[in-house]
């Protein structure tokens, strides 16, 4: 339990914590997080209660998460159940979900597009490209890709207009096919980003052969009212669950440096959250 934690007495701040505590260190226990409640003065006097409901947390997690269960809970601990380096994209969206995108930020933003990028392709079957800000795609590059009428470049000033990732799944030769606008969002700020992404705009850039769907990436686990909600803005969820589902399902990662680039991340990551 050498991970520090800034919010206690938040449950999904907690559940967070056990979760990256637990694939880093092993097995974390009911009593040891007594024990931590009572050393930080937690005010409740409820505290089993508490870690009652955290345990219940995991548990909804564990069984979303669903395939490669990341953790074994039983009444008393939860045990890691995985090797986090074969997965490291599991940490750096736990790490997101704690801390917020604040360190390297572009980079980290970068890295999370990519991992949204192999999840949408394992979802729809199909291609996927990164195409958002600081990448240098055009829209003429967009449609060379997906195969759709270029009508016009973006003014300077809107860099990517919140696309961040393109997917799409081809019928046959025509241009009628599933097409997916993803926004990705890796800080604490998503929420003000699920209605950023407007696909009709991107009309009047591209001539589509139907209309495209809106997806919404994001490293954060939510109660089901909100990702009820978050879906009617954002479009197709794909929240922290639905990513580490898809892809560790995925028997190639097309990206084949993204992985190894992750686990670098996490190296240089992991230290600066040892608690003092």
């Amino acid at each position: 339990m050498d991970l520090e934690l800034k919010n206690y007495s938040s449950l999904k701040a907690m559940a967070d914590w056990i979760e990256l505590s637990t694939a880093i260190n092993g097995q974390v226990t009911k009593a040891q997080i007594d024990h931590f409640l009572v050393n930080n003065d937690y005010p409740d006097d409820n505290s089993e209660g508490y870690i009652n409901s955290i345990w219940r947390e995991l548990r909804i997690r564990n069984d979303r998460y669903n395939g490669v269960n990341p953790m074994i809970i039983d009444s008393i601990s939860v045990e890691p159940n995985i090797n986090w380096r074969s997965y490291p994209e599991y940490i750096l969206m736990l790490i997101l979900s704690m801390e917020g995108n604040g360190w390297e930020t572009q980079n980290t933003g970068v890295l999370f597009e990519r991992i949204c990028k192999e999840a949408l392709e394992e979802y729809i079957g199909g291609q996927a490209r990164v195409v958002g800000f600081p990448n240098k795609v055009s829209v003429e590059d967009i449609c060379k890709e997906i195969e759709e009428e270029f009508i016009q470049e973006l003014p300077a000033r809107y860099k990517d207009r919140k696309l961040d990732v393109v997917g799409w799944k081809k019928l046959d030769s025509r241009n009628n096919k599933l097409l997916i606008l993803m926004q990705c969002a890796a800080g604490d700020n998503w929420k003000a980003k699920t209605t950023e992404l407007q696909p009709e705009v991107w009309r009047d850039y591209i001539r589509f052969g139907c209309t495209p769907t809106r997806a919404f990436g994001f490293a954060h686990c939510i109660d089901d009212d909100l990702f009820f909600e978050t879906g009617k803005e954002g479009g197709i969820i794909f929240d922290r669950i639905r990513l580490y589902r898809y892809m560790t399902s995925r028997n190639v990662i097309t990206d084949n440096t993204l992985r190894g680039e992750i686990l670098e991340w996490c190296d240089n990551r992991l230290p600066l959250l040892k608690a003092s």
